[in-house]
């Protein structure tokens, strides 16, 4: 009933009105998750590494992630969406096991792969639900 309201005073049918809510939920989740996860690495970068790695992480991350950004944006308009999305779940999984993995070790070099995957997985995300939302 509220969806047949909303759909007649936007005026789109109630099938586009589902697909909205789909693409908030998922914009909403993805954010939260990329906000408490940025906010967990920056803390663990802080409090291991200090204030004084951070000018050499900002330039580390802008040489990391702008080419991968444009690796990426090659990458996902060649390949089949599905697949896109596959391979990016795997090396996601990958990337957050292996960032796992090297925390024990406890050395700086650590704690600057571990706020530099983060943002580059915030970026694949965000690419993908762009793409996502273009489709």
């Amino acid at each position: 009933m509220l969806a047949r309201a909303v759909s007649s005073r936007l005026e789109m049918p109630v099938e586009s009105l589902s697909r909205i809510g789909l693409f908030v939920a998922i914009a909403i989740g993805q954010f939260a998750s990329n906000a408490l996860a940025r906010t967990a690495a920056e803390s663990l970068f802080l409090s291991n590494a200090g204030a004084k790695g951070l000018p050499i992480y900002l330039i580390l991350v802008g040489i990391v992630a702008v080419p991968f950004s444009g690796a990426l944006a090659r990458v996902i308009d060649r390949m089949p969406k599905a697949n896109l999305y596959r391979i990016s779940l795997l090396i996601s999984v990958g990337a957050c096991l292996a960032m796992r993995a090297l925390v024990p070790l406890g050395a700086t070099v650590v704690w600057f792969a571990v706020l530099i995957g983060v943002v580059l997985m915030e970026i694949l995300l965000s690419l993908q639900f762009w793409v996502l939302i273009t489709e």
